[in-house]
């Protein structure tokens, strides 16, 4: 785990498990750079640091998601500090992105759907796969276009397993006719892509099917009409939402 010890004035100290030092410091802007080995007791390096910056009294803030077993190790090294979310300080700052990071993102998603395109080219030969099998072919594919990993867990959902949210994938085999989900991603430069198409091998879906997917569209194209400067998220929601309810799936 990582701490970022960063003073009124002066330069900022990282430290990092020793395994992570010679990356980071070839990689970050931080030139004191401190490590831990496994074998030493982290608790008393964290108490230097913060020691050194006159932070042992100071503010702390932890990862959202920080396990509590870790917060509790900072809190007895700083058990007079004051604490709170890093999201306090970084969300605000992390959702308007700069030009290098819309970069980024675009390309992530424009991957995905490139891969997208290779999985429509397959038609009949995916007929017979698993759902295995095809999501290992997606990740083959966005590595090959560019992206690097996956950004989740690969969804391929055929079937009546399309209903089950997150279904991730088994050894389900695609039959011809059936309609897919596929929920997936990558990373380009650390921002990721998150995507969700259905697609159909071979053959024509069941007319219901056709119906429903018609109704999602306008859904979705009632969703994007109510965007706008200052709507919230919930009224974008419930434009979606209505046209779904009067066509009876509410």
């Amino acid at each position: 785990h990582f701490l970022l010890a960063v003073p009124a004035e002066g330069a900022a100290t990282l430290l990092v498990p020793e395994l992570y030092g010679t990356q980071l410091r070839e990689e970050t802007s931080v030139a004191d750079v401190r490590t831990w080995a496994d074998g030493d007791d982290p608790r008393a390096t964290v108490r230097d640091v913060l020691d050194d910056h006159g932070l042992r009294d100071g503010r702390l803030l932890v990862d959202d998601t920080m396990w509590a077993r870790f917060t509790q190790d900072l809190r007895a090294a700083a058990p007079d500090a004051a604490w709170g979310l890093a999201s306090e300080a970084l969300a605000d700052l992390r959702v308007r992105k700069d030009d290098a990071e819309l970069a980024a993102l675009r390309e992530a998603a424009a991957v995905a759907d490139a891969v997208v395109g290779d999985l429509r080219e397959l038609g009949a030969d995916a007929v017979g796969m698993t759902e295995a099998a095809l999501a290992d072919r997606i990740a083959e594919r966005l590595a090959e276009r560019g992206g690097r990993g996956v950004s989740f867990e690969t969804v391929v959902a055929a079937g009546e397993n399309g209903a089950k949210p997150h279904h991730g994938h088994g050894d389900r085999e695609i039959r011809a006719g059936e309609p897919v989900v596929l929920d997936f991603g990558t990373r380009v430069d650390g921002y990721p892509s998150d995507q969700t198409r259905t697609l159909v091998f071979d053959g024509e879906p069941a007319e219901a099917y056709a119906e429903v997917h018609e109704v999602v569209r306008e859904a979705q194209a009632a969703g994007v009409e109510a965007v706008e400067p200052g709507v919230p998220a919930s009224a974008v929601d419930r434009a979606a939402r209505e046209v779904i309810e009067a066509a009876g799936y509410g």
